[in-house]
């Protein structure tokens, strides 16, 4: 198990520091008619304080208000490169950890989502890598799940 593990940390580093993958991804305009607004439940779980409404490529899409977000679900080790909470990642987050629930649109859809939303809020394209990566390798198991809803 350990050696599958460290084969998926070599995956993710080796095609994460490669700026030819962002061609794997469709790219989306995003643009925020309101700003993020959360506050913590419990634990590492927070709550919309209101509806989050962004627009993706000209759609209208809303988070509503009480929805339940782990925010960027990086593995606690590596907080202290890259904390779920920074502002390059909350709206993003947010976005794709709500498409993720509701399941309305493709896993790959929330992920290049995910992936352009941070960079257009400012974050260096490694990070937006090394986290596209991570949801592609780790986040099947999420997808259509209500484990962000639940208290």
């Amino acid at each position: 198990m350990k050696l599958y593990m460290a084969w998926r940390l070599f995956l993710l580093f080796l095609v994460s520091t490669f700026p030819a993958c962002a061609s794997l991804r469709a790219e989306h305009v995003i643009v925020y008619d309101t700003l993020p607004c959360i506050i913590p439940v419990k634990g590492f779980i927070y709550k919309t304080c209101d509806d989050f409404k962004v627009q993706i490529d000209g759609q209208s899409f809303v988070v509503p208000k009480d929805f339940h977000t782990d925010l960027a679900s990086i593995p606690r080790i590596f907080w202290n490169i890259l904390p779920p909470q920074q502002t390059d990642f909350v709206g993003p987050a947010i976005i794709h950890d709500y498409m993720y629930t509701t399941a309305d649109v493709p896993r790959s859809y929330a992920d290049d989502v995910l992936y352009w939303g941070i960079l257009q809020q400012g974050a260096m394209w490694i990070t937006a890598n090394v986290i596209w990566v991570g949801v592609r390798l780790g986040g099947a198991s999420h997808f259509g799940a209500s484990d962000h809803d639940s208290n």
